[in-house]
């Protein structure tokens, strides 16, 4: 796969650094501690210093800049051929993206909305691949992934988007991580042609079982 369809390493403002809320084990880099004031996570709670002081003290995290990529992935498609290439590729690009220092973030739907996130104190790469690996055919709708991608975009340095379909749904989700700054690579995998889907130019449609031969270039 060619270089240029990677997104721009640019960072992102995270406050109070990596949020452990979404780490599969929360990590323990914190730059001090203080007495716990009303609407603090209890996530940051920092239980040891707690029991010896007897009142709750938390963790202070230091505001950091860093990459956080999305990749998005539709797993809705009846077509087991087409689902097959769409995984493929989004493990393609995971493990181009695994030599960045930053994070990425893996949104897709089973029954219910799935995000795996690897990086510093995160998962490793690996999970994201065996994750891929046993997906399957989604029953949930388009709508539902777009509303967790709406929920997680305050988060993203980018958004890496591969669609299966491309409707009305499909190009307002497009169309307002853009409008928010959100730099996107969009990969369309359909037997369709781009001129029959009326396609934004910045959108890339690829035929399935030609995946490898059209990203080279």
């Amino acid at each position: 796969m060619s270089d240029r369809y990677l997104l721009p390493v640019g960072r992102h403002f995270q406050p109070g650094g990596v949020n452990p809320t979404w780490s599969i084990g929360e990590s323990e880099e914190f730059v001090s501690l203080r007495d716990y004031r009303e609407g603090d996570s209890l996530r940051k709670i920092h239980w040891a210093s707690t029991a010896k002081r007897s009142k709750p003290v938390v963790k202070e995290y230091q505001d950091e800049f860093f990459v956080r990529h999305s990749m998005i992935l539709e797993t809705m498609t009846e077509d087991s051929a087409v689902l097959e290439e769409a995984v493929s590729l989004a493990s393609s690009l995971i493990l181009k993206m695994g030599d960045t220092d930053g994070l990425i973030d893996l949104i897709y739907m089973t029954d219910s909305p799935q995000l795996l996130t690897t990086g510093r104190g995160y998962a490793q790469t690996n999970q994201q691949l065996e994750a891929l690996a046993t997906l399957s055919k989604s029953t949930r709708t388009f709508g539902d992934l777009a509303n967790v991608v709406k929920c997680q975009s305050k988060r993203m340095s980018g958004c890496y988007l591969i669609f299966t379909e491309w409707d009305d749904t499909h190009q307002q989700l497009l169309f307002e991580l853009k409008n928010a700054g959100i730099p996107t690579m969009v990969f369309l995998i359909s037997q369709v042609s781009s001129a029959l889907w009326h396609l934004p130019e910045t959108v890339i449609n690829l035929t399935p079982g030609s995946l490898a031969e059209e990203l080279v270039v």
